[in-house]
C-alpha cells in the first residue's frame, strides 16, 4: 500500500483522509468507488484469511525539492475495522517495525 499524506494540488474527490491515529495505527481511506463488497474492499478485509500481507509505505508529499519524494516502509499492517463505503475508511494496525513516522 503506497500512501501520500499531503494531498495538496489534488481535486476534492481525491483528497483521501490518510493519517496516523497513533504510533501503531494507521487510518487509510480507499478510492471513492471502493466498497466493502467490491473485490478491492474484500482484498483488504480478508487479507489475513487469504494468506496475504499488506505492506505499508508512506510519504509526506508527492515531491521533495522538485523530484519524486521517496516512500518510507513502515512494515506490514493488519486490517482492524472499516467504516462507511465508497470510500471505505479502514483502520490498520502495524505488525512489524519499519521506518519512522
Amino acid at each position: 500500500m503506497l500512501v501520500t499524506l499531503n494531498k495538496q494540488g489534488k481535486s476534492e474527490d481525491h483528497k483521501y483522509l490518510d493519517h496516523w491515529l497513533d504510533e501503531n495505527t494507521f487510518h487509510w481511506q480507499s478510492q471513492n468507488a471502493t466498497t466493502p463488497e467490491s473485490a478491492k474492499g474484500r482484498s483488504i478485509i480478508d487479507h489475513q484469511k487469504n494468506g496475504w500481507q499488506i505492506h505499508l509505505f508512506v510519504r509526506e508529499s508527492k515531491l521533495n525539492q522538485g523530484t519524486a519524494a521517496p516512500f518510507v516502509y513502515h512494515g506490514t499492517v493488519n486490517y482492524v475495522r472499516h467504516e462507511s463505503s465508497a470510500p471505505m475508511s479502514v483502520t490498520l494496525a502495524l505488525q512489524s517495525e519499519g521506518g519512522e513516522h
